[in-house]
């Protein structure tokens, strides 16, 4: 009821107060609260019967053009069908930069398999560079090419909102849309997070399990370690995307210039962070043989991102306090 309430103010507040514009609204007002409550008692849900309301009321524009009131306000430069459209390639990307993402993951794993089968004599080494075997270099490799393929493809899908961000302005009947849809995924959206939790909680206790019958660095351990490290961040990442990108387009709807600095600067910081993290991992990878463990950089990089959200947050906070 109070999202109705803030929907009718939003649409009135640029209107002259004067007695006839307060009549309109409370009859606007008192009309679409009936309309809700008639939906309540037939067994919607809140958000379905705000969306129904909302999308029912039609525009108001006839309305004043009667009234001869004219409203100063700005176009929306993003319609609800552009967020539909929006919405859909975003859930395509989150999915492929979480496959591109496995695929880094499953590639140290293969490397480290294929080089325990050639050392043990399952798989002769053919070629050789400074007395070591560069096969596993070869499946290493071209994963990692894929995965970067991925990454640069998803760059380019949503190509027409790369500046959805940039000066957006949204009307109430699109966010409330937003909202609506964001609500309708969120329990699938905790689902997927509650899994991906517990499989890296329960990943070291898999790990002893898979050590049992083929032991402890044998590379066919480490791999399913990974593979099971890589579903969890699957899961993470194509899910978060998704839900997250709904938050985004609410967050910067008519959003100050001092929150998207505030913004920009997380995500320079966050860049860099987790360049440094990829960097280590394959240090601890390749020269130390840290495969099973070395995902933890990764996890220490998320930490380091939390820290500098939150410094990076009390330094804009003081800033538009002193302005």
């Amino acid at each position: 009821m109070e999202t109705i309430q803030t929907y009718v103010n939003n649409m009135f507040s640029n209107l002259p107060q004067t007695d006839k514009v307060m009549q309109l609204k409370s009859e606007i007002l008192q009309n679409m609260e009936d309309n809700y409550n008639e939906l309540k008692a037939d067994g919607k849900s809140e958000h379905e019967a705000i969306s129904t309301v909302i999308s029912q009321f039609g525009n108001i524009d006839e309305l004043l053009d009667e009234l001869g009131i004219k409203q100063e306000h700005s176009d929306p430069t993003y319609t609800i069908e552009d967020i539909k459209e929006y919405q859909s390639v975003e859930k395509k990307k989150g999915k492929i930069i979480g496959l591109g993402v496995v695929l880094c993951i499953l590639s140290a794993g293969i490397y480290n398999l294929l080089d325990d089968l050639i050392l043990n004599g399952y798989l002769p080494a053919l070629i050789k560079a400074d007395g070591e075997s560069i096969i596993p270099m070869i499946p290493f490799f071209l994963l990692i090419a894929v995965a970067v393929g991925l990454f640069i493809y998803s760059g380019t899908m949503n190509t027409k909102f790369k500046n959805i961000t940039k000066d957006l302005n949204l009307d109430f009947s699109t966010i409330n849309y937003i909202k609506a849809e964001q609500e309708r995924i969120k329990s699938s959206y905790y689902r997927q997070i509650i899994i991906g939790v517990t499989l890296c909680i329960l990943s070291p206790v898999l790990y002893m399990l898979f050590s049992i019958p083929f032991g402890d660095d044998s590379g066919i351990t480490i791999l399913l370690f990974l593979l099971t490290v890589a579903t969890a961040v699957y899961l993470f990442i194509a899910s978060g995307m998704t839900y997250g990108s709904y938050s985004s387009l609410i967050e910067h709807n008519n959003l100050k210039p001092l929150e998207k600095q505030r913004q920009g600067a997380f995500a320079v910081s966050s860049s860099v962070i987790f360049l440094i993290a990829t960097a280590v991992y394959l240090i601890l990878g390749f020269c130390y043989k840290q495969w099973a463990f070395n995902w933890i950089v990764f996890a220490i990089a998320g930490l380091l991102c939390g820290i500098s959200s939150t410094i990076i947050h009390y330094h804009y906070e003081n800033k538009r306090i002193n302005q």
